[in-house]
């Protein structure tokens, strides 16, 4: 409480204050997982994304802090501004794997299998990991592709053996094709 009105009394003095912005911002989603406050909670990630919003108009290139929002965006149902977020981030690093995972998350939960795999397939080309090639078998298996999420899963397993994920997603591949051996 005493940190968040002497962020509230600096920004007062000097709206522009980055560090402040910043420390009331991850002040508040801090407090999101308290859930002794749970009625506020609507309200809190109101005030977090305003601040992240605040630390953009001053700081357009501020990844982090375009990431934090275009979550909160999420928590608020506000997934056409959260795409739209997560696509400046991608605009500006192509390569972030955050900003591809999250987009292509809030793809996969809005039903937009396609526009994932085509989001995906892009990247994985140029640099694979493990969790990509994970959401891309995902976006395969939504759209009722299993050849396709073998293959996917397949590369991921390769290059995370140990990640039981990549292994459920394979399991489940060649169960759909009745690959039972």
């Amino acid at each position: 409480r005493d940190a968040v009105l002497e962020a509230q009394e600096i920004l007062k003095r000097d709206p522009d204050n980055l560090p402040a912005r910043r420390l009331l911002a991850r002040i508040y989603v801090r407090t999101l997982g308290d859930l002794s406050a749970a009625a506020g909670q609507r309200e809190t990630v109101g005030r977090a994304a305003e601040q992240y919003r605040e630390i953009l108009r001053i700081d357009p290139g501020d990844t982090e802090a375009a990431l934090s929002l275009a979550r909160l965006y999420r928590l608020q149902n506000e997934h056409d501004k959260a795409a739209e977020t997560f696509r400046g981030v991608l605009k500006r690093e192509p390569e972030n794997e955050a900003g591809v995972e999250q987009l292509t998350q809030l793809l996969l939960d809005q039903g937009k299998s396609p526009e994932a795999v085509a989001l995906l397939e892009g990247i994985v080309k140029r640099s694979p990991t493990g969790g990509l090639l994970d959401l891309l078998g995902d976006a395969y298996t939504q759209m009722r592709h299993p050849v396709q999420a073998e293959q996917a899963y397949r590369r991921a397993v390769e290059l995370e053996p140990g990640e039981v994920s990549h292994r459920r997603g394979l399991g489940q591949a060649l169960l759909a094709q009745e690959k039972y051996a």
